[in-house]
């Protein structure tokens, strides 16, 4: 049982992480809210990309609630799911903002045929979804020296062992079932914004070097464990130290 009573010994999982990274809320007005917490209270953005789509992608964020949606012979867009896998449905906008001492993420899911400015958002009724707008998840920072996909394996190995089986990680692929999801290949269980042995041939932008797992925990709450490596973690490095130039006297 955790407490807050003297000095406890770390399991293997929390080794692999250095702290929290970001929460992130989804927004119904990207220019709006890049206003508000941008020009009002003052953060600065870190990076930011638009027009996120793809098959990986898609099961990455999105794999348990299309699971569920099989299962109890749902639509996935009837639970808040939109269909982000071929660009031509909906895709997804992000910006990264810093304080200081935590970083905020702007998530806006959206008509992909449209521009950002001129498009209307995506906004399900379903509050599983991190699609519904105002939903947030939670995003822990995982060290640059672990394997995610091995971690993916770890997190949900400890939490099953101690009997929180609402924990769950998405993969990469699509698959039909939870044994398939249970039965996929390592390499399938991370996200990764670089090139390694299978993947190759794609410009990741200013997000090279980034890498998450979408994960639910004990509660069905959505959390993240994510890394942030090489040109991405320059970019983050120097909208900290403007914040912090901001700042002084």
């Amino acid at each position: 049982m955790a407490n807050g009573e003297g000095k406890r010994e770390l399991t293997e999982i929390a080794r692999m992480l250095k702290g929290i990274h970001h929460v992130g809320i989804t927004v119904d007005n990207m220019e709006q809210s890049l206003e508000f917490y941008v020009d009002l209270l003052g953060g600065e953005i870190a990076v930011g990309g638009e027009g996120f789509a793809g098959e990986a992608l898609h099961h990455n964020l999105f794999q348990i609630e299309d699971l569920e949606a099989m299962e109890k012979g749902f639509h996935p867009k009837t639970i808040g799911v939109p269909n982000l896998r071929t660009g031509q449905e909906e895709a997804l906008d992000v910006k990264f903002i810093t304080f200081g001492n935590v970083c905020l993420e702007l998530i806006y899911y959206r008509d992909a045929k449209a521009k950002p400015q001129e498009s209307r958002p995506f906004a399900p009724s379903h509050p599983t979804s991190t699609a519904y707008v105002i939903s947030s998840h939670l995003s822990f920072f995982v060290r640059d020296d672990i394997d995610l996909s091995e971690f993916a394996v770890k997190l949900e190995e400890e939490s099953h062992k101690r009997g929180m089986h609402k924990v769950r990680c998405n993969r990469i692929v699509h698959v039909n079932s939870e044994e398939e999801r249970k039965k996929t290949e390592l390499k399938y269980n991370s996200y990764k914004f670089w090139h390694d042995p299978d993947v190759s041939g794609e410009d990741f932008g200013d997000f090279y070097g980034w890498g998450l797992i979408y994960a639910k925990g004990p509660s069905g709450e959505q959390l993240e464990f994510n890394q942030v490596t090489r040109r991405i973690k320059g970019l983050y490095q120097a909208a900290e130290e403007r914040y912090r130039q901001a700042r002084l006297p």
